[in-house]
């Protein structure tokens, strides 16, 4: 099963990225860092818990950075197709 999150890559103003999960309950996480920070240092984190059902081909998650790089990142209610 794919879960697609639409957000960006490293690097990335967007994009989408496609990782693949078993049926269960998942933790999923965001943050940003700014290129040369130690890699603990995590702007913006947020996360979100989810279950995936047996019967599910695809989870889409929907996660956006505010406007600013001081604003959080929302993870909007996962939907299962």
């Amino acid at each position: 099963m794919n879960t697609r999150s639409t957000g960006g890559n490293a690097g990335d103003a967007g994009g989408t990225t496609e990782i693949t999960v078993a049926p269960g309950p998942h933790r999923i996480g965001v943050c940003f860092r700014y290129r040369g920070q130690r890699r603990r240092a995590r702007l913006a984190e947020a996360s979100r818990e989810f279950t995936v059902d047996e019967s599910a081909r695809r989870v889409e998650i929907e996660i956006r950075l505010g406007v600013r790089n001081g604003s959080d990142f929302r993870i909007a209610e996962p939907v299962t197709r």
